[in-house]
């Protein structure tokens, strides 16, 4: 690899901006009707790249502005409401004016757009648009967070900032209710939705006293935002499976990893870049003149379990990372055609699924997985499964048993990526004892 090529892997940018987020209370299933909101804009939006990529804000009129290493966006409102939507159409929901601000079921939902929703606090919206020198992907990196301005919970301790009315811990965990979306900025195809803080969760007990935890083991059950039916109602809409495969990101695992490189040498690379199964947002080459906008969209999504009346007041911190990946190729015929022979036994001994390659479509392993062929080899580390389309795993020679298997739900598997490869497409296996 050519050094300059080297440098390119290390492209990326950061976008910063500081929110303070005050929530009151409602009733639609988790949605929490948000007036008022006063987000702080601190220093703004900022946008730093590497050597061979350079940012510019696209301006009301799609102008844009001057390209550099590092540049600043201003949001124009700094009150909001909580919204909801799927990454570019965002809905504002009726909300009855009693003490409760519920909102009824048969609610009113008005359309919003990107014309005005900065204006009016509806959600922050922006235009980036990244040139390069040569071709290159670009994904959404793993350094990029939305976080509590401060500690959330601190055992023993009363001086909280924006200490909760409901619990001991800082509102500032609204954070767990913030989304970013990303889309092409010519057509608005959505590229992907990002929901980053999984680990977020709140929790009232049978007297009406909140918790609040950064680190929960379980996740929501589901994700997902309100959508009009048919009939002119709305309903919620959970995310599917085939979402996170393709166009939503769950926390940061799912993000993109820049290069690493030998100490105090730019030109050896110790860890390629990898997408980690994040979506690719766009990619720059001759053909687009090595230019690509993005519009980028961040709210406060109204079905959250954390869009919570306890998480009244919070501050919020926002980065977003770029990371720009030297252009590769898909999988391979050869590849491919050793993925599609992969199936899954049961080990009923060990208890546990083995994934083997079945090269002479001879079936079934014996109960205790043995009987393979010299041309069948047990599926390793190439290969990662997942069942929920957001957590994946290694498969290797501890698989593990199937206590942690729903049986219920199927085994997905695709072939991970490589320094030179994309991943394979997913596959679905069948499971059998």
């Amino acid at each position: 690899m050519k050094p300059k090529t080297k440098k390119l892997v290390k492209t990326f940018i950061i976008l910063y901006v500081v929110m303070v987020l005050v929530a009151a209370v409602a009733t639609l299933g988790w949605f929490v009707f948000n007036r008022g909101v006063n987000v702080q804009n601190g220093t703004g939006v900022n946008v730093v790249t590497g050597n061979y990529l350079r940012v510019a804000i696209v301006d009301a009129d799609g102008n844009d502005g001057e390209y550099g290493e590092q540049v600043t966006y201003t949001p124009v409102q700094t009150n909001l409401v909580d919204v909801t939507g799927d990454g570019t159409t965002f809905y504002w929901p009726q909300v009855l004016e009693d003490e409760t601000d519920k909102v009824p079921a048969d609610a009113e939902y008005t359309l919003l757009s990107d014309d005005d929703a900065e204006e009016k606090g509806y959600y922050i919206t922006f235009e980036v648009s990244l040139k390069g020198t040569q071709d290159m992907e670009v994904y959404l990196g793993k350094n990029s967070y939305i976080h509590p301005a401060e500690d959330v919970y601190v055992p023993g301790q009363s001086g909280y900032h924006r200490k909760s009315l409901y619990g001991d811990f800082s509102a500032d965990g609204i954070a767990g209710a913030m989304r970013v979306s990303l889309s092409d900025a010519t057509d608005d195809t959505l590229k992907q939705v990002w929901i980053p803080n999984d680990k977020y969760r709140i929790s009232y007990d049978a007297e009406g006293k909140a918790s609040f935890t950064t680190g929960a083991i379980y996740r929501e059950s589901s994700y997902g935002y309100m959508t009009p039916t048919d009939d002119g109602t709305f309903e919620r809409k959970d995310y599917t499976i085939d979402d996170y495969f393709n166009t939503v990101s769950v926390g940061n695992n799912n993000l993109a990893t820049q290069a690493v490189y030998a100490k105090d040498d730019e030109t050896t690379i110790q860890a390629p870049a990898m997408s980690n199964n994040a979506p690719m947002l766009c990619m720059l080459d001759r053909a687009n003149d090595y230019t690509c906008k993005l519009r980028v969209r961040i709210w406060i999504e109204g079905t959250d379990e954390e869009a919570d009346k306890a998480l009244n007041g919070g501050e919020v911190q926002y980065s977003l990372e770029f990371v720009g990946i030297p252009t590769r190729t898909d999988i391979t015929a050869e590849n491919q055609a050793k993925f599609e022979t992969i199936k899954a036994h049961f080990d009923n001994v060990n208890r546990r699924y083995i994934l083997y390659y079945d090269a002479n479509n001879s079936g079934s392993l014996n109960g205790d997985g043995s009987g393979i062929d010299d041309n069948e080899l047990f599926v390793e580390k190439e290969v990662l499964y997942t069942q929920n389309g957001i957590d994946w795993y290694e498969v290797n020679s501890s698989t593990p048993a199937d206590e942690s298997y729903d049986q219920e739900k199927p085994l997905y598997i695709r072939y991970r990526e490589t320094a030179t490869e994309h991943a394979s497409e997913v596959k679905q296996l069948i499971l059998k004892h």
